[in-house]
């Protein structure tokens, strides 16, 4: 079965097009992936819950973050964190 895909590649001249596919589908997470030197630390310290069997709600939201994604300008627009941060630089 593998002998006759590999001699239909061939013949259809499609072997190093499958090649080159296959080389890709491999290089490609690397070539994106790299840069990342740094180990990733938390930025917020693990939540532990306080009140063990006391009837907390398991599902009760838990703030990660006192920064909020989006804030609001001296002069009234909304803006990305990132773009307000970079700006006052």
């Amino acid at each position: 079965m593998l002998r006759d895909l590999y001699r239909d590649l061939r013949d259809r001249r499609l072997l190093p097009v499958v090649i080159a596919l296959a080389v890709a589908i491999v290089a490609v997470p690397f070539l994106l992936g790299g840069g990342g030197s740094d180990p990733v630390s938390p930025s917020a310290p693990a939540v532990t819950s306080e009140a063990g069997a006391g009837g907390a709600d398991p599902l009760s939201p838990v703030v990660l973050a006192d920064v909020p994604a989006f804030a609001t300008t001296a002069s009234g627009s909304t803006s990305s964190r990132a773009a307000i941060l970079s700006s006052s630089r």
